[in-house]
Parts: C-alpha cells; structure tokens; sequence
C-alpha cells in the first residue's frame, strides 16, 4: 500500500467515501493498466469486500467517470427550475451549462493520469458513459413532460439524441490530433447541434 492510499485509510475501521475508492483505484489503474486492474484488488486495497465496492460502484468503468452522478444531479435540479412553457430543446441546453460547470468543477478534483485518460477513451468506458447519460436523461424527461403516449415517444428520442452526442464527444476526442477535452468536444458537438435544428 502507498503512503497516500494508507494516509486515505489511516485510523481503521473506515468506511472508505467514493473520493478515497477513486483515488485508489486510479493508483491502481496508473499501476497496472485499467483492463488488468480487478474490482476485487481495488476492494482489497480500500479494505472492504468486493460485493460492498458494487455497492458504490456498478463496474470498473464507473470509476473513470467519478462526476456523472454530480453532473446528473445538477443538471437535474437545472431542468426542474426552467419555465414550464420553455421547449424541451432549450431547457435541455440550458441546463448543459450547469452539468458542464459541474464536470469542470471536478475535473480540479480527479486528474486523470495517462492510463485513466487512455481507459476513459477506450470504446466500453464510453459505451458505458453513454448509456448512464442517454438513460438518465430519457427519466429526466418524462419527469418534466408527464407519461402521455407523445411524453414517452419525446423522451425516447431525447435519450436517443443524447446516446449520439455522447458518441460524437468521444469520437472526437479519440480522433483530434491534439488532445481535446470533454468540455472543448462538447462545445463542438452541440454547435453542430444548435446549427442543425436551426436550419
């Protein structure tokens, strides 16, 4: 164990917090790579069983994403304050800048070491990031526009349009010769968006 990861657990019994899980497990990915790194080692490194790290986190590819639950929620508790009458579209693009503000806010917090910002970009880890996104979204929107048969056919395609742009964020990324951020693709792919359905 590291000095930094024992200075994380120093004073047991602990109760490990998600922050000090993934600090450990991007020591461990930086370590061994993040496809031979196991939940079980994680689990062991953070002294708790395997089944209690599934209780914070669904997989391994949750832990290179540790602000999408934050940036769900403000983006959330943005869509809930728009105006009612506002078009879903543009609430929807408005509360991007709350999420967005939220994802930059935390990036300050995880800085991703070259084998985290390799896996992140790996197609499962965007393939998962996607799917969270796309799904989250879709309840968001039947929160806000009621369970009405043309609701339900509006936040499917919402969940839809949301999968895609989330593929474009990572394509690019992957596909820009300089190193491009989440942030910067997001700018990108949601110009391309605006000019799309302003056409």
């Amino acid at each position: 164990m590291s000095s930094e990861t024992a200075a994380v657990f120093s004073g047991r019994p602990h109760k490990a917090t998600h922050h000090e899980i993934i600090i450990v497990a991007w020591q461990l990915f930086e370590e061994v790579g993040f496809e031979a790194a196991t939940m079980a080692q994680i689990a062991e490194r953070c002294d708790m069983s395997r089944r209690t790290l599934f209780n914070y986190f669904a997989n391994k590819y949750a832990l290179l994403f540790p602000g999408t639950n934050e940036s769900l929620d403000a983006f959330e508790a943005q869509l809930l304050t728009r105006p009612s009458n506002e078009k879903m579209f543009d609430a929807l693009i408005a509360c991007v800048d709350a999420s967005n503000n939220k994802m930059q806010e935390l990036a300050k917090t995880y800085v991703p070491g070259p084998q985290v910002s390799a896996a992140r970009l790996t197609e499962g880890a965007s393939n998962y990031n996607r799917d969270v996104w796309a799904f989250e979204l879709e309840q968001m929107a039947l929160t806000r526009l009621g369970n009405s048969v043309e609701a339900k056919i509006q936040a499917a395609l919402i969940g839809v349009v949301t999968a895609q742009v989330i593929s474009e964020i990572f394509k690019l990324m992957r596909n820009s010769k300089k190193r491009l951020t989440e942030q910067a693709a997001l700018g990108i792919v949601l110009s391309q968006l605006a000019n799309l359905f302003s056409k």
